[in-house]
């Protein structure tokens, strides 16, 4: 009687044992568990747009709780993968900390009609356990339908107003540069009329050649004089320049009828210039006084506009 008292009682505390073994061992496993979801975000899809199907792991306690098994790609049937990618984050829900483990797939669709993701199969294994599990997604259909316009097919109705726009802007471009040009031709005429006459800033540069210099250079000097004589023609009454002949400035002289007088003075400094520069004779003092004296005579009455002539050209001197 005894012996199967105590039988019975060793068999129930057996049992009670067991029973909380099995509860804890389910107890662990139920908090050891993958949550699986696997969706679209659009079940139905324009032909010529794309559409992103997830694949979303997630647990409670640290990312690196599971380690997830490479997998291939998803078959998809209609569709092409255009590109994927995976993010991994930590959120906390209800005070109970919660890794997210998300993979991303850019599908393209091919043909009008339904388009399919097969089911596949998904494998982790619980490193602190080191036992490996397995998930499997659902098939999952997308409907593709009718491609939509394009935002490019508009062009036509927007190219219209572009070229408005881009033609009033010209115009406004147009009169602006026209408005500016005519302001600065304004200034430049209030400038030139209240700018030193041309006789005074070469009046000046005669200044510069000093004729009680003992170590004046005559050639040099007269040189000098001579394109001074050359550029002041040229700028004030548009003479040939230093390039020309003394022959073609004393023909265009002549043609405008500048008094003969000047042209005499002109010609003689001209001429003896040519003569000094190829024969290499030396000029002596009064010869450089005078030419320096005939050249202050033409500025000054140049000055004072006395030097009357004709803008047009009235004949041609043979």
């Amino acid at each position: 009687m005894k012996m199967s008292a105590l039988r019975s009682v060793t068999a129930l505390l057996f049992l009670c044992f067991s029973h909380a073994g099995l509860a804890q061992s389910i107890d662990s496993l139920a908090m050891s568990s993958i949550s699986l979801s696997a969706f679209v975000e659009q079940n139905e899809v324009p032909q010529n747009r794309l559409v992103n199907f997830v694949l979303r792991l997630h647990w409670n306690g640290d990312l690196d709780r599971y380690e997830v098994h490479p997998f291939e790609n998803p078959i998809v049937q209609n569709l092409q993968i255009q590109g994927s990618g995976s993010t991994n984050r930590v959120a906390e829900e209800n005070g109970v900390r919660q890794a997210i483990r998300e993979y991303t797939f850019t599908l393209k669709p091919e043909a009008i009609g339904m388009g399919y993701v097969e089911s596949f199969i998904i494998k982790y294994t619980d490193l602190s356990s080191q036992v490996e599990h397995r998930l499997t997604t659902n098939r999952i259909p997308i409907k593709v339908i009718d491609p939509v316009p394009d935002p490019i097919s508009r062009a036509w109705f927007i190219a219209p107003l572009i070229i408005v726009a881009l033609a009033g802007a010209a115009f406004y471009f147009i009169q602006t540069l026209r408005k500016r040009k005519a302001e600065r031709l304004k200034r430049a005429q209030e400038v030139a009329a209240m700018a030193v006459p041309i006789e005074e800033n070469y009046l000046q540069q005669l200044k510069e050649i000093d004729l009680n210099e003992p170590t004046l250079d005559g050639g040099r000097a007269f040189a000098a004089l001579s394109r001074s004589l050359r550029r002041f023609l040229h700028e004030r009454f548009e003479a040939p320049g230093l390039e020309a002949t003394t022959t073609q400035v004393t023909d265009y002289l002549h043609e405008h009828n500048f008094d003969d007088r000047i042209v005499n003075e002109i010609v003689e400094i001209l001429t003896s210039a040519d003569i000094i520069k190829f024969s290499g004779k030396t000029v002596d003092r009064p010869l450089l006084e005078r030419a320096y004296t005939i050249v202050e005579s033409i500025l000054q009455k140049s000055l004072r506009g006395e030097i009357p002539y004709e803008r047009e050209k009235t004949g041609n001197m043979t």
